[in-house]
C-alpha cells in the first residue's frame, strides 16, 4: 500500500520552496544604495586626454560612486568631435590630462549630451542615449549580480555576492589588451583599431589568432582581410600579454634622485591546441629604466602599428607620472618604414627615413635625400 501524503504537508512544502526561491532572488539583487543613474552633463575636467579629447565624470559619479574611480583607472564620458560621446575607461591622472583610453563601451555608437548610464537592482548596466534608445548594455539582468567595481588593473567588473565576476570589460576588449589578458580561439580572438584619433569607430586594422597562421595583423581592404605583419605559429590557440619589472640587486649610491635601476620585460606567451606542442615566449622588448613602470597595455593603433604603452612614475617626482610608448612592432621588431600607412607601398628606409611618403604628410614621414 502506497504511503499517504497529507495535504497540509504538501502545502507546507510548497510554502518552503516558494520562500526559498524568493529569498535567493532577493539576495541576488543589487542593494538599493548601490544602484545609480548617471547623466552625461556638467563641466569638463580642466585638461585634455588622449586623442585631444575632452572628458567628464558622469554626474553624480565622483561623489556617490567612488568605487568606479579607484586607483589609476576611472569611467568617463569623452568626446573628440562635438556632441558625440564614448563611455570609456581612462587610465592615468585626470587632473593632469594624461588619460589614455584603454576600453570603450560604445565606440561605434556615440551618445549625446544628457545620455544616461544606469545600474539597477536587476544587475544590468545600461547606456541609453538622450532619447532613451539603449546603445549598449552588459546583458546581466537577473544573473545574480550584486555589485560593480573598478579593479586596480582597469578591469570594470560586475560581481555576485561571493565576488565571482559575472561580467568584465576584460572579456570585451576593443583595441587594447592589458597585462594578463589573453586572446583565445572561440572567445577573445582579436583587437580592432580606431578609424583615427578623432573617429572612435572600428578602423581597418586588426590583430587576431588564426590557428592556421598564428598571431597575425590584418588590414580590411574593401571587405577582404589582407595580412601585413605578425608572428607565424601554426596551431596557435591562445596568446597572453605579459610584463615583468626586475630591479637590479646592486644600485648606485643614492644621489639627489632616488633612482631605481632595473629592466622591464615585455613579452607574449603563445599556447597551442596540441598538448605535444610546447608553449613559446616571444620577447617584444627589454627596456632599461630608472623609473617605475606600471599598467602596461598592448594596443592596435589606428595607423596599423602594434604598440605597448606604460605608465611611468618618476622616482624624483611621483606626481608627474605620464604614459610613454615602450614598444612598437614597426620600429622595434620590424623597420618603422615598413608600415604602409607611414611610408606607402614602397616601404624603403634609410636610418628610419622613408624614400617615399604617403599622401598624408601629417604622419611625420621625411623623404631621405
Amino acid at each position: 500500500m502506497a504511503p499517504q501524503i497529507h495535504l497540509p504537508f504538501l502545502v507546507l512544502l510548497l510554502i518552503v520552496i516558494i520562500f526559498g526561491c524568493c529569498s535567493v532572488l532577493v539576495q541576488s539583487q543589487v542593494p538599493q544604495n548601490q544602484t545609480f543613474r548617471l547623466i552625461n552633463q556638467g563641466e569638463y575636467l580642466d585638461k585634455t586626454g588622449e586623442y585631444g579629447s575632452t572628458f567628464r565624470m558622469p554626474k553624480p559619479y565622483e561623489v556617490s560612486i567612488p568605487y568606479l574611480a579607484r586607483y589609476t583607472f576611472g569611467l568617463y564620458f569623452y568626446n573628440t568631435t562635438g556632441n558625440a560621446y564614448v563611455l570609456g575607461i581612462g587610465g592615468g591622472h585626470n587632473l593632469r590630462g594624461s588619460l589614455q583610453w584603454v576600453w570603450d563601451a560604445n565606440r561605434n555608437h556615440p551618445v549625446r549630451e544628457n545620455a544616461t548610464l544606469a545600474f539597477g537592482v536587476d544587475g544590468n548596466l545600461v547606456l541609453a542615449d538622450v532619447d532613451g534608445f539603449i546603445v549598449w548594455q552588459t546583458n546581466t539582468a537577473n544573473r545574480g549580480v550584486t555589485g560593480i567595481s573598478m579593479q586596480t588593473n582597469g578591469n570594470l567588473v560586475l560581481h555576485d555576492k561571493r565576488g565571482k565576476f559575472i561580467w568584465q570589460s576584460f572579456h570585451h576588449p576593443t583595441d587594447t589588451l592589458a597585462v594578463g589578458q589573453s586572446f583565445k580561439l572561440k572567445a577573445i580572438t582579436k583587437l580592432v583599431s580606431r578609424t583615427s584619433n578623432r573617429n572612435s569607430h572600428d578602423g581597418p586594422y586588426s590583430i587576431m589568432i588564426d590557428d592556421r597562421k598564428g598571431f597575425i595583423m590584418y588590414q580590411n581592404t574593401s571587405g577582404e582581410l589582407v595580412q601585413y605583419a605578425g608572428w607565424e605559429a601554426k596551431g596557435l590557440s591562445n596568446v597572453t600579454f605579459h610584463s615583468i619589472q626586475r630591479i637590479d640587486p646592486v644600485q648606485p649610491p643614492a644621489g639627489p634622485r632616488l633612482d631605481i635601476i632595473g629592466k622591464t620585460f615585455y613579452f607574449l606567451s603563445l599556447g597551442f591546441a596540441e598538448a605535444s606542442t610546447p608553449s613559446k615566449r616571444v620577447v617584444l622588448k627589454i627596456n632599461h629604466n630608472s623609473d617605475s613602470q606600471y599598467y602596461p597595455f598592448l594596443r592596435q593603433e589606428s595607423d596599423g602599428n602594434l604598440v605597448v604603452y606604460s605608465y611611468i612614475v618618476p622616482a624624483a617626482n611621483p606626481y608627474s607620472a605620464y604614459w610613454s610608448k615602450a614598444y612598437a612592432f614597426f620600429g622595434d621588431t620590424a623597420k618603422e618604414c615598413a608600415l604602409q600607412s607611414k611610408c606607402g607601398s614602397s616601404g624603403k628606409c634609410y636610418k628610419r627615413l622613408c624614400s617615399g611618403c604617403p599622401r598624408n604628410g601629417s604622419l611625420g614621414c621625411t623623404i631621405a635625400s
